[in-house]
């Protein structure tokens, strides 16, 4: 049933994976996902998402910098957001750099140490090797 542009490729590696997302126009994630990896990892290639608009992309994706939300999930949303994608000029650079400063192990630990600092009510963060200790 699928049109002769579309291939089920079953299962890939890791390295396959990077370079098929790295090569894709975009990415789709049509699921309400609760935080999914996908995006993150369409991002760290450098290549956009054309996402459902609800769940965990509206916390990894900003429209029109890193993708394009769909609202309804139906094929006439999601033509309609592939079109939009399809009139955007990616920066794919700045894709991979939104990724990179958001959703690296360090950038969790700043976070998070923002957010105990916030909490304590601290100006001075506290040194790392204290808070492993929490």
């Amino acid at each position: 049933m699928a049109l002769e542009n579309i291939q089920f490729l079953g299962h890939v590696s890791d390295s396959q994976r990077a370079t098929l997302m790295a090569q894709a126009k975009a990415v789709i994630v049509a699921a309400l996902e609760d935080y999914g990896l996908v995006p993150i990892e369409s991002n760290f290639s450098g290549t956009p998402v054309v996402s459902f608009g609800a769940g965990g992309v509206l916390d990894t994706q900003v429209p029109g910098k890193t993708g394009v939300f769909f609202h309804r999930q139906s094929p006439d949303a999601l033509h309609t957001a592939l079109n939009k994608a399809s009139q955007i000029s990616w920066d794919t650079a700045a894709i991979r750099d939104h990724a990179r400063t958001r959703f690296t192990e360090a950038a969790f630990f700043r976070q998070v140490e923002q957010v105990v600092d916030t909490v304590l009510g601290r100006a001075t963060p506290l040194p790392r090797w204290v808070l492993a200790l929490m």
